[in-house]
């Protein structure tokens, strides 16, 4: 068997010493966490070498074969940015995610008690909420700005939420008997913007966990999706309440608990997120 899936002498390896590589088959070509695509591509279609698979002669990666230490010294350079940079943001996160938690806990408490129930009756409460909904979701906005720089997705978060806190601040005014002429509109373009600015924070939360908390950072991806459908479903049932009343009614029940659990399930997330970015700072400090 050849030292080499692709052919190649690993004496002649110009990077091999630079890398401190054990050599193809114990290195990047190895079964387990072997990162190299010819090496993967012979074990998928159970060849020992590139030598034996009929399509060698069109094979992009065959032809690529000289590069490929090279290609994998730049991978290895650009992990060790990458992970600089980690090491700068993590702790920022940390304390920006747990303020995040507790700006959010907050407006969604308040948010809570701005129901038109609550507006008949208690109309100095439902008024007082209406305010403290839109200044902690002003906060929140601005805590998106400040972190924008580490993740360009936490400033289209943010706008969301500016336009999230004119539609509670409208609200108030609302109450006064003020309430505008597009405020019916206002209220669709406001769960748009709603669906948008989850896009962008869930996004962001797992683009910036990765290689920090792998997982929990696959589980904001997986969250986005459910969170997608109930606002999806809400918007849609509106519409549908008027040509079938029933369906529409059903669809917006369903939306409604769907977005209750995955609004728990964001809060838990945004919870473990500050402690997951916390625990990787404090490794850091050990570390040094």
């Amino acid at each position: 068997m050849a030292e080499t899936y692709c052919g190649k002498s690993c004496i002649n390896c110009s990077v091999k010493e630079e890398m401190n590589c054990p050599g193809c088959m114990n290195g990047p070509g190895m079964p387990i966490k072997g990162d190299c695509p010819i090496a993967i591509c012979c074990r998928d279609k159970g060849h020992n070498e590139c030598s034996t698979c009929g399509l060698k002669g069109e094979c992009t990666n065959f032809k690529s074969r000289g590069n490929q230490p090279e290609f994998r010294k730049d991978k290895l350079a650009a992990e060790a940015e990458e992970q600089e940079y980690i090491y700068e943001y993590a702790p920022v996160l940390g304390k920006k995610y747990d303020l995040i938690f507790i700006l959010m806990l907050i407006a969604n408490a308040a948010f809570i008690f701005t129901s038109n129930s609550i507006q008949a009756t208690f109309p100095g409460f439902y008024l007082g909420c209406c305010y403290v909904t839109a200044a902690f979701t002003l906060l929140y906005a601005l805590v998106l700005f400040r972190i924008s720089k580490i993740h360009e997705s936490f400033m289209i978060a943010g706008i969301c939420a500016l336009i999230n806190t004119i539609y509670h601040f409208t609200n108030a005014f609302a109450f006064k008997g003020n309430t505008p002429a597009w405020f019916v509109l206002f209220n669709i373009v406001v769960y748009i913007a709603m669906i948008v600015e989850g896009y962008h924070f869930f996004s962001a939360s797992s683009d910036t966990l990765e290689g920090v908390d792998d997982i929990l950072s696959a589980k904001w991806a997986d969250l986005w999706k459910w969170y997608k459908w109930c606002m999806i479903g809400m918007i849609s049932s509106v519409f549908i309440l008027f040509l079938i009343p029933i369906i529409g009614a059903l669809i917006l029940i369903a939306s409604l608990i769907g977005t209750i659990i995955t609004d728990i399930i964001k809060f838990v997330y945004i919870y473990n997120t500050g402690k997951a970015f916390r625990k990787y700072a404090s490794s850091i400090k050990t570390e040094e």
